[in-house]
């Protein structure tokens, strides 16, 4: 439903605006109550959309741009829930956990640190499970595969990993995520590309999303003296 009626005096209603096709908010609007249902009715769609639709239009239909996701959309508000009897934050069937940024990377360092390389293979098969198991997780929600990206991108940009973008080739079954300000990379130095779980997990995720065996490499790292962390994601030459 495109508007829902936040409150109404008989004769003029307030009215909160949905986009038609990914579902985010577009805003308030103030109507007579006469013309509420009349909205209701009618396709309504964010700026966003409209832009992707048009790209979609261009000469390369296949490849598609993902940045903030979806404008006005508080990840942290709208979509995960806190149960006080639980003691669980809970977001798309599944438990959330928030901690501190400085963990993930005392936990991944301290343990580079130990076990050298075997632990670097260790957070990437770690990492590639969870982007299987997120994309699994996703179209089980009936979200379709190409708005995996979308959602990943918003989870990214708004769970405090960094500012990420996510290019997608589809045809040509590759993909470029670029980090700024990657939470795996930030105020640490390293000689080598230091982030191996974000590595794991984009190969994992995106052989879900093209269905074929993937290969990603980290082309630039933050921790290592890059602009920010770049993934290089291709289907897996045999």
């Amino acid at each position: 439903m495109p508007a829902e009626v936040i409150q109404s005096n008989g004769r003029i209603a307030e009215v909160r605006l949905i986009c038609d096709n990914c579902g985010g908010p577009i805003g308030t609007q103030l109507m007579l109550e006469t013309q509420v249902e009349a909205k209701k009715s009618t396709k309504i769609v964010c700026q966003q959309c409209k832009e992707a639709a048009d790209f979609q239009k261009k000469k390369n239909p296949a490849f598609i741009k993902h940045e903030a996701a979806i404008p006005n959309f508080n990840l942290l508000k709208e979509a995960l829930d806190f149960d006080a009897d639980t003691s669980e934050v809970r977001g798309a069937n599944s438990d959330w956990v928030i901690l501190r940024g400085g963990l993930f990377r005392d936990l991944f360092s301290g343990l580079s640190f130990n076990f050298g390389k075997e632990a670097n293979k260790g957070l990437e098969e770690a990492g590639k499970k969870s982007g299987k198991n997120f994309a699994l997780t996703m179209l089980k929600k009936d979200f379709s595969l190409n708005e995996l990206p979308t959602i990943l991108s918003l989870l990214l940009n708004q769970g405090g990993w960094g500012k990420t973008e996510i290019e997608i080739d589809f045809e040509k079954k590759t993909a470029v995520v670029t980090i700024e300000n990657c939470v795996t990379a930030r105020y640490i130095k390293t000689k080598e590309p230091n982030c191996h779980f974000l590595r794991g997990y984009f190969e994992g995720f995106f052989e879900k999303l093209f269905n074929a065996q993937t290969e990603c490499a980290e082309t630039l790292c933050m921790a290592s003296s890059g602009s920010a962390c770049k993934f290089q994601i291709q289907r897996l030459k045999k």
